[in-house]
């Protein structure tokens, strides 16, 4: 029987040889660090001389060398909603077009938090990222003590050498009660993300405060989880008080919610009720919602929470980043 050999995978070692370079020099080609700071020259050798031999770089015999693996964890909870959803295959493309590679851990409901420590540590991570959806459990805590760095994503830690960078949540609330009782909407009901505290990031007692502080009054709070028939079945609930004119949502998937029952029940957004959310999701601008929301500044928020990658990755640190939300005025709320 006709045998036929394995191809033979080029090394570092047939890429110096071929170009008449040291491996050293090689590696650098490939190593993202020294981009720019090779001369044009050397890397069209290089290059050459590793197409034609088929080489490709190898991540594991980098690491060896550099004791970095360029791995980077990212711990994600159940995805409600869109905004999570939007968030985690952004902040992927943006991991990966920084030359890393990830690891994804799903922390759901059914899974204890030690198990997932148990399997993150199966690997040589350089650092992790948490979601603010990836658990209510503080996950974070058992990382520190083994000198990986930890980024917090939208949610808030003041524990020791954890990192976090997130939207101000505590300003988005506040402008939200300032926009609706600008606009003479001053009988308001509030769905809260507080069956989800992980998430709420304090929403609640900063709009609730500020809406009595300028003269409005919260006729009932409910508390929500961040879904849509969450948002639909509380506004059934709601639509029975006769003095309601508006309702704000702690996320626009329960405005959303609330927007469809509303009018189910024969109601004009927003004649009849004005409906706001918060996060200002992928969604909330369709023209079937047109949702008046509290937004992230999604670009900026990514492009900051890479570059502290890079720098804790680099230098491990603690650095604490929160940046101001934007009011984005659609169609839901009736304007004064």
């Amino acid at each position: 029987m006709l045998q036929t050999g394995k191809k033979k995978l080029s090394t570092v070692r047939d890429v110096a040889e071929l170009s008449l370079l040291s491996p050293a020099t090689v590696s650098r080609v490939f190593d993202l660090k020294w981009e720019g700071k090779i001369k044009e020259s050397t890397r069209e050798k290089v290059i050459e001389a590793a197409k034609s031999l088929g080489y490709t770089p190898n991540a594991i015999a980098r690491s060896l060398l550099t004791n970095r693996t360029n791995i980077v964890a990212v711990v994600v909870g159940v995805q409600v909603g869109y905004f999570y959803s939007d968030v985690f295959f952004k902040l992927l493309q943006r991991i990966q077009n920084s030359g890393k590679q990830v690891l994804v851990f799903s922390a759901d409901p059914d899974k204890s938090v030690e198990s997932i420590v148990s399997q993150v540590h199966q690997y040589r991570i350089d650092a992790m990222l948490i979601m603010a959806n990836a658990t209510s459990t503080y996950i974070e805590n058992y990382f520190v003590e083994y000198g990986t760095p930890v980024i917090l994503f939208d949610r808030v830690s003041h524990a020791d050498g954890i990192s976090y960078v997130g939207s101000d949540n505590f300003f988005g609330a506040r402008m939200a009660a300032d926009f609706l009782i600008e606009n003479n909407l001053r009988s308001i009901a509030y769905i809260s993300g507080d069956k989800n505290p992980s998430q709420a990031l304090g929403r609640s007692e900063c709009f609730i405060k500020q809406v009595k502080d300028r003269g409005g009054q919260i006729i009932e709070q409910i508390d929500g989880d961040f879904t849509y028939q969450c948002g639909y079945q509380t506004m059934q609930q709601l639509m029975k008080n006769k003095h309601l004119n508006a309702v704000f949502c702690a996320d626009d998937t329960m405005a959303m919610g609330a927007m469809d029952a509303a009018r189910a029940n024969g109601l004009c957004v927003p004649a009849d009720i004005s409906i706001m959310g918060f996060d200002n999701n992928s969604v909330a601008g369709l023209l079937a919602y047109d949702l008046t929301t509290i937004s992230h500044q999604l670009d900026l928020l990514l492009d900051t929470l890479i570059e502290l990658l890079e720098s804790v990755m680099a230098n491990p640190h603690t650095e604490r980043i929160l940046l101001p939300m934007e009011l984005k005025v659609r169609s839901s709320v009736k304007l004064a």
